[in-house]
């Protein structure tokens, strides 16, 4: 896999702010969450699990993200 910056930074104008991407990512992994949730074997109720976990892990860490906002409003940018 090529070594693509998709984080906005100094260098990377282009990049997508962390807090979208990881709203992007939740989306995404929500998804696959709906797509096997009936699914009652437990290989896939052990995906299920893993992957709410993780889209509450997600969750958390966009909410700190954007928690740093009035902190760092007149640093520019980073």
């Amino acid at each position: 896999m090529a070594n693509k910056q998709v984080l906005m930074s100094a260098d990377n104008h282009n990049g997508g702010k962390l807090e979208e991407l990881l709203a992007q990512i939740k989306l995404k992994v929500s998804h696959k969450i709906n797509k096997i949730i009936n699914d009652p074997s437990p290989q896939a109720q052990l995906v299920v699990r893993n992957n709410l976990t993780i889209v509450e892990h997600l969750g958390a860490t966009e909410a700190l993200q954007r928690s740093s906002y009035p902190p760092v409003k007149g640093f520019g940018h980073f």
